[in-house]
């Protein structure tokens, strides 16, 4: 076996060190692995409002029951307003003072005037067949009044007779009228023309909602509880002035604007809530019993709040955090508890040694979270603020080169 000749070697030894040479310089760490990148930032410093996000249910300021008064046939299921006859659409807006419901008393008076009412109906199918036909009765009423334009038209005599008939009979029976308590909308009718209504039981007919305002119920913790306690005795014990915002749906921010008009007296000791209630406008229809929603409640101010973009916060199994960069360059997974959301930024808590959590002023934290960063690598960064001027730099050559 031939040994190779020391020539050849150094030979060889000199070939390797120029194709190293070639290379472009890197800097390696763990194994040859070359150093990221990381874009870093610094928290910024401002006073915040701090506020809490609660779902809440939407009531109705007003839900009144419509019941029957006294014992009687239900002759009527339309409402009267004007001088005019309308159906009964349940859902419909009603007005405060709108009929809705007649209760007839006596059962005889009230059998002769639906023969009667059919008599009439029939001679005008066929004598009147020009007039207008009146609704089925079964949206009508015995009860309905005629609107003075059709008074005005021509009535065949024996059309007319057959009204007289039905009027005599009227005359007889002693009416009840049910009446809109409130504005609002009426909900489904809840006993049909014809059946019998018991004074006993005082039958339930429908119910009405007003609209015009709502109430949104919400739960609060202790904490948001004793501080709103806290800004009613500071302002003398009202709750007019604590403002509360909220949305609906997919509504971004809290556009609508109500007032904290009740907080409950105590907070159940089995949940650790307590109830508040805020009053909101409905001028637009948006709100409806029943509804959910979203409540933000406004708290006290934080002096000097910490903000960290949005995207810089990562989360696993052992909570919240952000990387930060230390002064040597090196990574450290650092815990934080984050607050509130301002924008696209959210408040973190100040760095506290005996956790070792949280961040301080002067702290560099990668922008992006996800970057394939891991704590204890080395890094080299570019600030982010250097990196936003030079990108503004870049599109405005950009749009001047572009300028005619």
């Amino acid at each position: 076996m031939t040994r190779p000749n020391i020539a050849h070697l150094l030979a060889a030894a000199g070939l390797l060190a120029m194709v190293v040479g070639c290379e472009p310089s890197r800097d390696y760490h763990f194994g040859g692995r070359e150093q990221p990148t990381v874009t870093v930032d610094k928290p910024a410093e401002r006073d915040v409002q701090d506020v809490a996000d609660f779902n809440g249910r939407v009531e109705a300021v007003q839900r009144v029951e419509v019941r029957a008064p006294v014992g009687g046939f239900l002759v009527s299921v339309a409402t009267y307003t004007n001088g005019q006859v309308d159906d009964f659409r349940e859902g419909s807006l009603v007005n405060k003072g709108d009929l809705l419901f007649v209760v007839g008393q006596e059962v005889s008076e009230i059998a002769q005037l639906i023969e009667a009412e059919a008599a009439k109906e029939t001679l005008e199918a066929e004598l009147q067949p020009d007039r207008p036909a009146e609704p089925p009765r079964g949206r009508a009423s015995l009860y309905s009044r005629r609107s003075r334009e059709e008074e005005k038209k021509p009535v065949h005599p024996k059309v007319a007779q057959a009204q007289a008939r039905v009027d005599e009979i009227k005359s007889k029976i002693h009416w009840t009228e049910i009446r809109a308590p409130i504005t609002g909308i009426i909900g489904e009718r809840l006993v049909d023309l014809g059946n019998w209504v018991s004074q006993d039981q005082r039958a339930l007919l429908a119910t009405i909602v007003s609209m015009d305002a709502m109430h949104v119920y919400f739960d609060v913790d202790a904490r948001v509880f004793n501080e709103l306690r806290r800004q009613r005795q500071s302002l003398g014990g009202g709750s007019a002035r604590i403002i509360v915002g909220l949305a609906v749906d997919d509504e971004e921010g809290y556009p609508h604007r109500g007032q904290l008009d009740y907080l409950g007296h105590r907070v159940d000791p089995t949940t650790g809530t307590a109830v508040a209630r805020a009053l909101f406008t409905n001028e637009d229809d948006r709100l409806y019993p029943g509804q959910t929603v979203r409540v933000r409640v406004p708290l006290a101010m934080i002096k000097g709040a910490l903000l960290v973009r949005e995207r810089s916060l990562g989360t696993d199994l052992g909570g919240d955090y952000v990387f930060v960069v230390q002064k040597d360059d090196t990574v450290q997974r650092r815990p934080v508890e984050p607050g509130i959301r301002v924008g696209d930024m959210r408040v973190v808590n100040r760095f506290d040694a005996d956790k070792s959590s949280g961040l301080s002023r002067g702290d560099r934290y990668i922008v992006d979270a996800q970057q394939s960063v891991r704590s204890g690598s080395a890094v080299r960064t570019v600030e982010a603020e250097e990196l936003e001027r030079s990108r503004e730099e870049a599109e405005a050559e950009a749009e001047a080169e572009a300028a005619p």
